[in-house]
Formats: structure tokens, sequence, C-alpha cells
């Protein structure tokens, strides 16, 4: 599956850009189509009472592209997406990114012409907004590629003149090509090949391309043709090399930026406090984690939130009476990618105390960010002073009144284990979860070990096949890992696992 996600300003020419280069089977997601759709007015008269059913009809599309895929190409037309939910599309769909690039005095001219009187100030504030791909230094803009990837490269690019590559690629898959047979290629297309390789594997397997790499046919595919424009070996034994260097190079990246955006951090106030739990509330379980958080005063009203709301690979205290926890790295990772974006309907939230109605700050509109590193999941709260609860909350971390962390989290995967040493709880590893919220916080309330444990063991008990009580009540009498011992085979089934496992992924 292809993706292109078309962007630029108001009247700058995106749905004749989409025109001239779709085809027939093409699916086109814009949202002044929906729009018209539902409404019955002219795409471009805009119903605000409606607005809020075309964003869903939209979401349920992108949502159904990840989960099934189309054939061909996919065209998604968007006015103004910022950096982030262009990188967003980058790595969730491999989309390629193409900027339909026209001047303020061009779009005011058009829209002069053809449009209502609003979309005047739709164009203005596009203008006054657009955030471009000034990546972060000169020598991000275009990086060298091995010289396999430029030979690659070169290969597609034959390929394509001699007339294999098909009438649907677009202009910006062949320029990146010519620029990665010159041993370069940009930083956003280096990005967005790890995804697009992932996506595209099935692409490779045909009979036709079977046929062409034993020598049968003298004809590539489509499929093989796309792949070498995107600097990907078709030989079946090096196929995935350049989706890993591009996994390589993204981790560089992430490295990269941990470590910038760790050193900004000042340590002129720094919070700790042990590890605690808090009571559950009854959607999700709670965790406090030892944790290093602070605040920083910016220009303005403005200020921030640092600090994390999970460390990785680190024992909890005894919970419930029976076991450890320990976040293990990589537990978040899905949940940042699915959860939050502007193609997904949930959101992750900064709360105040964990009080849905002292909202400090959102991922999706950006106030919020969430990453993990080495260390945790890391998170940033942009603060508005001039809020009255944003102000309050500075004010008692300031003054050192709240000086906690935690998250509210499901599980999604984990594995349970025993060790053989006598002395050492039951170990839970969570491997992934799905997230819900941070939240800077007072003293943590002490917790209903039973309400915890039955969250806790539910997930065991729907793995394993044992009584849900009877992990609880061993638990409580201190014999939970004597009873795991003897169940061992039924507790550690790996098929009981999957299926549990698949049950709430799609809950």
């Amino acid at each position: 599956m292809k993706t292109v996600l078309v962007y630029g300003s108001a009247c700058s020419g995106k749905n004749t850009y989409v025109r001239e280069h779709s085809h027939e089977g093409d699916l086109i997601i814009d949202f002044d189509a929906l729009h018209q759709a539902i409404s019955g007015l002219s795409s471009h008269d805009h119903d605000e009472n409606l607005i809020g059913y075309v964003y869903d009809a939209r979401d349920a599309l992108l949502n159904r592209v990840l989960d099934k895929g189309h054939t061909q190409t996919v065209w998604i037309i968007h006015s103004a997406p910022t950096k982030a939910d262009r990188r967003k599309f980058v790595d969730e769909f491999g989309a390629e990114l193409i900027h339909i690039e026209a001047s303020k005095e061009e779009c005011l001219e058009r829209a002069a012409k053809e449009r209502p009187e609003s979309w005047i100030e739709y164009i203005n504030n596009w203008f006054e907004r657009y955030e471009p791909e000034d990546i972060q230094s000169e020598t991000r803009e275009h990086i060298e590629v091995p010289q396999y990837i430029q030979d690659n490269a070169a290969r597609g690019l034959e390929f394509y003149e001699q007339g294999f590559g098909g009438d649907g690629l677009v202009d910006a898959t062949i320029n990146a090509a010519k620029d990665m047979a010159n041993g370069k290629v940009s930083h956003e297309k280096a990005k967005s090949m790890n995804a697009w390789f992932l996506r595209h594997i099935s692409d490779l397997d045909s009979d036709d391309a079977r046929d062409f790499l034993s020598g049968e046919s003298d004809k590539p595919t489509k499929g093989q043709t796309a792949w070498l424009l995107w600097g990907g070996s078709i030989q079946e034994a090096n196929q995935m090399d350049a989706q890993k260097w591009a996994e390589r190079y993204i981790a560089i990246l992430e490295e990269e930026d941990t470590g910038e955006r760790m050193s900004e951090i000042k340590q002129d106030k720094v919070f700790t406090s042990a590890p605690k739990q808090v009571r559950p509330t009854p959607e999700h379980d709670i965790r406090f984690v030892a944790n290093q958080f602070e605040i920083r005063a910016l220009e303005g009203s403005k200020a921030n939130i640092t600090g994390y709301a999970s460390v990785f690979n680190k024992k909890s205290q005894v919970l419930g009476g029976g076991f450890v926890e320990v976040i293990n790295k990589g537990a978040f990772k899905k949940t940042l990618q699915e959860r939050g974006t502007q193609t997904s309907r949930d959101d992750i939230k900064a709360l105040f105390n964990h009080d849905t109605s002292l909202v400090l700050g959102s991922k999706r509109a950006g106030t919020l960010k969430l990453a993990e590193d080495k260390q945790g999941l890391h998170y940033e709260v942009s603060l508005d002073l001039d809020i009255p609860h944003h102000r309050s909350a500075y004010m008692m971390i300031e003054r050192g009144d709240v000086t906690n962390s935690s998250f509210g989290f499901d599980v999604l995967d984990e594995t349970w284990s025993v060790p053989d040493d006598s002395k050492e709880p039951v170990v839970r590893e969570v491997l992934e979860t799905r997230l819900y919220e941070v939240s800077p916080t007072a003293f943590p309330a002490y917790q209903d070990s039973t309400v915890m444990a039955e969250r806790s063991f539910r997930n065991l008990a729907q793995m394993s096949g044992l009584d849900l009580n009877d992990l609880i009540d061993a638990n409580n009498n201190g014999e939970l890992k004597s009873l795991l011992q003897e169940e061992e085979e039924v507790v550690f089934n790996a098929e009981a696992r999957k299926r549990r496992l698949e049950l709430l992924k799609k809950s």
C-alpha cells in the first residue's frame, strides 16, 4: 500500500494535484469532500455543527487504512498538519509527503474568485502558522546512504525508465530515488523508509516477482521496481538491509533528541520520592514510581513541567503482598504511536492529581510531549499560567507541596515468573501498556491491596485458567509463589497468553 499526504494552504491546488496523479481504485481521503457528503452543502461551505462528524468519518477511514490496508494508493488531503502531524503520518502510514507550494497572494486571489469570504481568514492563518521542514541542522537536511542503497535506487530508476514502474509512482518517489542514486537522502525520506519497507514486504511475494528473480521472466514487477526506488534490494537474502539501515538511523535520531532534551533540563529544582502506589480508579491502574521532575518558568505566562512518569527495569515495592512489578523498556512504544495522534480518537492527557477536570496538557494538542528513553517514560507539559488550575499546579510544585508523578494505564501484555530464590517474590513484567494519563500529584494514597490485586490477577487468571479468588487469597496469605510453582505449566501456557492478548487488543 502506498500512502501520500498532500498538504498546503487552502486554494494552493491540493485537489488538482491529486486529480492529476490519482487513478481508478485509489482511495482519496479529503476533509472537504467528506463534509460535502455529510452536509449536502458545497465542498467549500462548512457547517461548524457538523465538523465533529466529519472528523469522526475521516478518523474511521484512516483507522481502517491502518488496520486493513488498501490495494492501491491512499491519498490524504490535509490543509494544515503540523510538523508533528506530518511525522506521525510518515511513522504510522509510511506516507510520502507532498507539499503543494503556492504564494499567499496566489491563494488569496483564487479564494476571492472561488471561495466564501471565510476562506480569506483560513489562508492568512495558514501562512502565519505553517511550520516548514526546517530540519534541526544543515547536516540533517541530506545524509549519506550506503553504496548498496545507491546501487538499488539506480537500478530502480533504470526499470522505471523502461516502463516497469507503472504510472502510480509520484514525483517525490522518483526525485528521492535520484538523490539516493547520487549518494544522499533527505532526513524525512530516511525516516519514512523503515515504515514503508515493513508495510510493502508483501509486494515482493508473487509468482511474477519470483519468476523475475529466477530468470524465467525478464520483466520486474511494479512492486519490485518501487522497492528498488526506495533503496531496497529485491534479492531475498538481503531485501531488508535498507529497512535495517533506516531503523538504525531512526534509533540514532531518537538517542540524539533525547540527549538534547535532557541537556536542557536544569537541576536546580528536582523533587524525588520513593516508589509507592495509589488507589486505582475503576477505569485503569495507577502507579507511582521513583522519579525526578522539575518546573521551569519560561517567558510571559508560560512554564513547563518535566519528569518521568515511569522508570524502566526497576522492581517496584511488593504489591498486594506477594509480587513485584517491572515495567520493561518498550512497554509504551506502541501506545505512544497509536494514541493522541491526529488520526486517532483516543488521546493521552496530563492531569493534576488524576482529576479529569484539571487538564494540564494533551498529547494530541501538542501541549503534552511523551517519549521513551533509556531511563523510562519521559513527559513534558506546557503550562499556561493564565489558566487558574495551571497556575495552582505550578505554585504547589514550586513550594514543594506536590512531589510525585504517576501514570494511569492498562496492561496489554505481560509475563509472570517465579524466582528460584525462596526470599524473592513473584515478578510481573509489563511488556505492553495502553496509556491514558500522566499526573503530577501530591503524596499517594495508600492502596487497597485487594482492589489492586484483583485488577492485576484478573489478567493472570485469564491467561492461566486459575481461579481469580484463589490467586487473591494466595496472595493475601503469602502463598502466591507456592501456588504458581505448583501450576507453572498452566500459568505460562503460551497459547493461552496469546489468546488473551488478542482479546485485550480488540477491546
